[in-house]
């Protein structure tokens, strides 16, 4: 097994991630590969879709250079936390050609790498955001709106959260940002409370 380095830390993985070829149109799309950021021995880990194209592609950090992660990291910030004290990552580490979405094959053969984030890190609380993370923990999770603020647990160590996307939410804030800041209010108090 390969040791590799995330963020930092060391995983033992059956593939290095800087010369992954799993998924042949990522390959050519990608301009680096782009892992988890933030705190991995935080309870709490976002997980979105994939690296945006004029986004982490170009910074290779997680929800960071573009309006709608500028927005996530607004609501952070509104209940009192930075990227820092959380923990950020996508379902596929590679951008999908002019931002598509993610295939299912596609997810599937990046999931040991979200796989070998999460065993390190055992979130208490996985935020899924938008439908391609939610639909890969939870096949039959439904649409983005009905699912919003739907609980999961999935042991009695872990529960998963589904919220919308940020980019989702920042094309209609003012439809939106007041059910969204509550959901992110929502899942501070559920952190604090446990201490």
């Amino acid at each position: 097994m390969d040791i590799i380095g995330i963020n930092g830390i060391q995983y033992q993985l059956p593939q290095l991630n800087t010369n992954c070829t799993r998924c042949p149109e990522l390959v050519k799309s990608r301009k680096r590969i782009t892992y988890g950021y933030g705190n991995p021995k935080s309870k709490v880990v976002f997980i979105g879709e994939a690296p945006g194209m004029n986004g982490c592609d170009k910074t290779g950090i997680p929800f960071t250079g573009d309006p709608s992660v500028e927005y996530f990291q607004q609501m952070l910030g509104l209940v009192g936390w930075t990227k820092d004290d959380v923990y950020t990552t996508n379902i596929v580490k590679c951008c999908p050609p002019n931002n598509r979405t993610p295939t299912e094959f596609e997810t599937m053969q990046c999931a040991l790498y979200l796989e070998a984030e999460l065993s390190f890190i055992k979130p208490r609380y996985m935020i899924l955001m938008g439908h391609t993370a939610q639909l890969h923990f939870h096949p039959k999770v439904g649409a983005v709106i009905s699912a919003w603020d739907r609980h999961y647990v999935v042991s009695p160590e872990r529960t998963d959260i589904c919220i919308p996307h940020s980019s989702f939410v920042v094309r209609a804030r003012d439809q939106w940002e007041n059910l969204y800041l509550r959901s992110f209010n929502k899942i501070k108090e559920l952190v604090s409370k446990e201490g």
